[in-house]
C-alpha cells in the first residue's frame, strides 16, 4: 500500500484525528505494516505503559489516605479526584468552623 493510500486508509478509520487509539485501531494500524506508524505504536505503547504504572501508583496512594477514602464514597468522586481535592484544601482542621468549609467545595 503506497503512503496516499495508507492516508486515506486512516482518514476513512477516523484516526488521524484520534484522540485514543482502541485496540481495534491498533490492530488495524498493525495491518498496514509501516515502519514509521509502527514506531509510533511503540511508543504510545510505552506512554500507556507509564500512564498505567502511575495511575496505580496514585490509585494506593487514594487508598492510604483516610480523606481520601472517604471522598470516594461521594458518588461520582474517583480516586484521582478524591485526591485532587485533598491536595487542594489541605489540611481541613485549619478551618475554624463547618460554615467556612463548605463554600470550597461546590460539589452541586
Amino acid at each position: 500500500m503506497n503512503s496516499q493510500a495508507k492516508y486515506t486508509f486512516l482518514l476513512c478509520q477516523g484516526c488521524l484525528w484520534c484522540t485514543t487509539f482502541t485496540k481495534g485501531h491498533i490492530e488495524k494500524l498493525k495491518e498496514l505494516d509501516d515502519y514509521r506508524i509502527n514506531g509510533y505504536l511503540r511508543i504510545i505503547e510505552s506512554l500507556n505503559d507509564e500512564i498505567n504504572a502511575v495511575s496505580k501508583k496514585i490509585l494506593l496512594l487514594a487508598q492510604e489516605d483516610e480523606m481520601a477514602k472517604l471522598l470516594m464514597t461521594v458518588p461520582g468522586i474517583g480516586y484521582y479526584l478524591a485526591l485532587l481535592i485533598v491536595s487542594e484544601v489541605g489540611d481541613i482542621n485549619r478551618f475554624p468552623a463547618r460554615e467556612k468549609k463548605v463554600p470550597l467545595m461546590p460539589l452541586g
